[in-house]
């Protein structure tokens, strides 16, 4: 989902999604209601509602993950990975990671990583590059992508480049996407 908008302007309809949710969460939130009354009212130049300000925030709700990922009770994570072209064409891959942390499971998005094209090679580089700057890659105890060759190739593609860092990191076929292909072939 993109967050941001054409123009960034509170109140305005083309404002993107983290301003509208914000716009809606404050009717239903006095305090976050009143903040924005003052900002409009007042227009104040910080109102720590930015786009800078989200991001700051999803920067340090990541390294959140990433420390309880690595957390010494923890260390061991799968991971789910599924390509996606954002509203101006550029595809990207969204990054997942599951985990247990303090015995409960969580399931918590990572990032969004611009990719180039869809070879197993240049899947597997992106990955190995992103997971090599926050995580241990010998940790990783599954992986599930869709159907995709590229993806799920048991030879060269990318879920077998990653067995070869570690032999634990077992493949499981994304069940949703596998659902949709069992849906479309009884339709034809």
């Amino acid at each position: 989902m993109s967050l941001r908008g054409h123009n960034e302007t509170w109140g305005s309809p083309r404002n993107g999604n983290f301003m509208g949710l914000i716009e809606l969460i404050s009717e239903f939130d006095p305090f976050l209601r009143e903040h924005l009354t003052k900002c409009q009212s007042e227009k104040r130049n910080i109102s720590y509602l930015s786009k800078t300000v989200y991001e700051e925030l999803i920067e340090i709700v990541q390294k959140e993950i990433v420390a309880q990922i690595n957390n010494s009770d923890t260390k061991c994570f799968s991971i789910i990975i599924d390509s996606t072209p954002d509203l101006s064409h550029v595809d990207q891959l969204a990054v997942i990671a599951r985990y247990v942390y303090n015995g409960q499971p969580y399931e918590r998005f990572l990032t969004f990583i611009p990719i180039t094209n869809h070879t197993a090679q240049t899947l597997f580089n992106t990955i190995k590059n992103f997971f090599l700057q926050i995580l241990v890659l010998e940790n990783i105890r599954g992986q599930s992508y869709d159907n995709a060759a590229s993806m799920s190739g048991k030879y060269s593609e990318l879920q077998a480049r990653l067995k070869e860092i570690n032999k634990y990191a077992d493949f499981v076929p994304c069940a949703a996407h596998s659902l949709n292909l069992v849906g479309v072939e009884q339709l034809v």
